[in-house]
């Protein structure tokens, strides 16, 4: 008598092929599908790509440090080449730099980290910034109106500074002039604090960065 094949007989062998007799085994695409082996992957790169990461980081505070101090250094060695007494020059260094530093972290810092993550840091923002941080500090604490007794008391080649409480011409020169001084100095240290970054490559890693 001819033997006929259930309905479903083919479908359970090929079926047992699959998973030979033992349990289900899944083959390495639906094992793919499945996501196992996925999490073995990324376990396994996630260390790496946390290592490069904190290397990354250390790399870019060390590239703004070193920028920071290039920005509160050049100043001061500026400084201390146009002092007109060698005996001081020393001092004038360590008293400008003190001051450059200072302005440089307590002013720039918060700008700088603003703008880089806008990804405005260029030569340009740097130098007109800087020397706001250099100019608008000492303008600021030396504003005439707040020592008004003792500027009524000074006089520019003759000229009263203060006449009735109104600060004249030879008042507002004798003011600018140091305040632009400053922002001066401020503008060099922006521009040194610029090279330092372009040196140290913390610029160029940054935005390779923000590319991916």
């Amino acid at each position: 008598m001819p033997q006929t094949l259930e309905p479903g007989t083919k479908a359970s062998t090929a079926k047992g092929k699959r998973t030979g007799g033992d349990g289900p085994q899944t083959t390495n695409a639906e094992q793919r599908s499945l996501g196992i082996g996925v999490l073995a992957s990324k376990s396994a790169t996630e260390p790496r790509s946390s290592a490069w990461w904190d290397k990354f980081r250390m790399e870019q505070i060390a590239g703004a440090a070193t920028a920071f101090l290039f920005a509160g250094l050049v100043p001061a060695l500026v400084m201390a080449t146009l002092w007109h007494t060698a005996e001081i020059a020393p001092l004038a260094f360590v008293f400008t730099f003190a001051i450059a530093l200072a302005h440089a972290v307590l002013f720039g810092l918060p700008i700088f980290l603003a703008f880089r993550s806008k990804g405005w840091i260029n030569i340009m923002t740097c130098v007109v910034f800087g020397f706001a941080v250099g100019a608008v500090p000492d303008g600021a604490l030396t504003w005439p109106m707040q020592h008004a007794v003792l500027y009524a008391s000074r006089s520019v080649d003759g000229v009263p500074t203060i006449i009735d409480g109104v600060i004249t011409a030879a008042g507002w020169v004798s003011y600018v002039k140091p305040v632009i001084y400053c922002g001066l100095f401020g503008a060099l240290g922006g521009f040194a604090f610029w090279v330092a970054l372009i040196w140290s490559g913390t610029c160029g890693k940054a935005a390779a960065v923000d590319r991916v």
